[in-house]
């Protein structure tokens, strides 16, 4: 799970729509 998280966090950085996907996976 935490490499998908990983993964979801560095489309979060790499993305500008990074508060949608930071919504949809809360920083732990």
């Amino acid at each position: 799970t935490r490499n998908a998280i990983n993964k979801a966090m560095h489309i979060t950085d790499t993305y500008p729509q990074r508060k949608l996907y930071i919504q949809i996976y809360p920083p732990i």
